[in-house]
């Protein structure tokens, strides 16, 4: 009979027979996307199209091509070949194709006596008549067996909630934020999710993946170490990095030095314009690598396990770990929801029961919120000054402040308009020639990192798609 096991080293051996010659092995190799035009020339995976390189994850088996299925480390491999499901280690046995499952994405891709569970793992079965036997998940009566993962409250017993992890606890008692780690205290007892930041704890903020974090803005340190997304440590409280100061990458956090001005790089286009041991993430910010065997430890991106490392920017659902979805580069769990009121200015799904987290013509904005050009839902707020509008301007002639960006003029202060239609800090110019292919906003004395037309690339460059590249 054939192993999990076998089907590990399998995965391994066939990795290398593919990337021979580019890798080292099977362990800490790193792999660049290739370019395509079909999925052909994919090594088993498909073509993103739109972008014109070679997807390097799957999230499902439609993601592989060429008879590979999609594991649980979201690689293609081949399946291990089977005549019953006693043959693939807790997975069914295809009877059209002789071939074992290697993930699960519906309990008929699971042998007999188990289900599929939130993780695309095939897991025993409890028989059950009652919520009383299922240790906090509620009772399938029409299966007769007991839930196995949480997606809301009511895959769980009665005085159990369903947490950010997708499994049924307790909730905690309290009388005060102070004892619920991060999270609110709401109705007597601790929130173990988060939707929106007033699920949190005074001081937290609340992640894209469901959960209370420290606010690194309000976060108190003793070294530069203590402090996230690119901050310092400054007379104990994490702020952002300085501008200047600079001798080498080890003053920047995480960003590259222009030793030429002494100035630390303060947004990235590119894995370049950061420091060894971290890549260029969504929003702009250099993010350390984190390493990597499965998703579970990559906050919601999907883990390339060839290189070993947490994907930290998503351009398809394939970049993202199960029950997450891509949003403007960022892996999203979804909300549940019943209506838009749960859904932050969103609709809601109500067919898959959770909030939508773009918008468009069939997905239309809340009430009092409004589609933006990337397809984010943005709250309008009245006003009658530019004071009113934090980062961006008001629209005088509206009387409310915008509420995304599609030029710099949008923005207040020095901040530029990024390819997500958000303002942000971006390079200052007034020394040197830190721009990059873009040039420098005089006004604002700030590179521009969105390009309209080519004028606003320098000399032997042009604009597509918002971003100045070589003729």
């Amino acid at each position: 009979m054939r192993t999990m096991k076998w089907m590990k080293m399998h995965v391994c051996v066939y990795t290398l027979m593919l990337l021979i010659g580019m890798l080292g092995g099977c362990q800490d190799a790193v792999v660049s996307r290739a370019k395509c035009q079909s999925d052909a020339t994919c090594n088993g995976y498909t073509c993103n199209k739109d972008r014109g390189v070679c997807n390097i994850v799957c999230g499902q088996d439609k993601d592989c091509t060429g008879g590979l299925r999609c594991d649980l480390n979201n690689i293609c491999v081949p399946p291990p070949d089977c005549s019953s499901a006693s043959d693939c280690g807790g997975y069914a046995c295809d009877a059209t194709t002789s071939k074992c499952f290697v993930s699960c994405e519906d309990d008929k891709d699971c042998e007999s006596g188990k289900v599929c569970n939130a993780g695309r793992s095939c897991v025993p079965f409890s028989k059950c008549t009652s919520n009383a036997t299922c240790n906090g998940y509620a009772c399938d009566l029409s299966r007769g067996d007991c839930k196995v993962s949480c997606e809301n409250a009511s895959d769980c017993d009665e005085g159990f909630v369903c947490n950010a992890k997708g499994a049924c606890k307790k909730p905690t008692a309290c009388q005060a934020d102070a004892t619920c780690e991060g999270y609110a205290c709401q109705k007597g007892f601790c929130n173990t999710a988060c939707n929106q930041t007033d699920d949190c704890a005074v001081g937290f903020v609340c992640g894209p993946d469901g959960k209370c974090a420290k606010d690194p803005l309000q976060t108190g340190c003793k070294s530069d170490s203590e402090c996230t997304g690119g901050l310092r440590c400054q007379n104990g409280k994490c702020v952002q990095a300085n501008i200047g100061g600079c001798t080498s990458a080890a003053d920047c956090n995480g960003y590259i030095c222009d030793v030429n001005i002494g100035q630390c790089r303060q947004h990235c286009s590119q894995d370049s314009h950061c420091a060894s041991g971290f890549l260029c993430s969504a929003g702009g910010v250099c993010k350390e690598i984190k390493s990597c065997t499965d998703p579970s430890v990559c906050g919601g991106y999907a883990c390339n396990v060839q290189r070993g490392i947490c994907l930290n920017v998503c351009d398809s659902q394939r970049d993202c770990a199960g029950g997450y979805e891509c949003q403007n580069g960022t892996c999203i769990k979804p909300s549940q929801c019943s209506d838009a009121s749960s859904c932050g200015g969103y609709a809601c799904d109500i067919q898959r029961g959770v909030c939508h987290l773009n918008c468009g013509k069939s997905n239309p904005c809340a009430k009092g919120f409004e589609c933006s050009p990337s397809r984010t839902c943005s709250e309008i707020k009245q006003c009658t000054s530019d004071a009113e509008c934090g980062v961006f301007v008001c629209d005088k002639g509206r009387g409310v402040c915008r509420s995304f960006c599609t030029s710099d003029r949008h923005c207040s202060g020095s901040l530029v308009c990024d390819r997500n239609d958000q303002c942000v800090q971006s390079e200052p110019c007034t020394n040197g020639d830190p721009c990059g292919r873009f040039i420098c906003n005089q006004d604002k004395q700030a590179c521009k990192i969105r390009c309209g037309g080519d004028n606003d690339c320098k000399n032997n460059n042009e604009c597509k798609r918002d971003i100045c590249v070589a003729d």
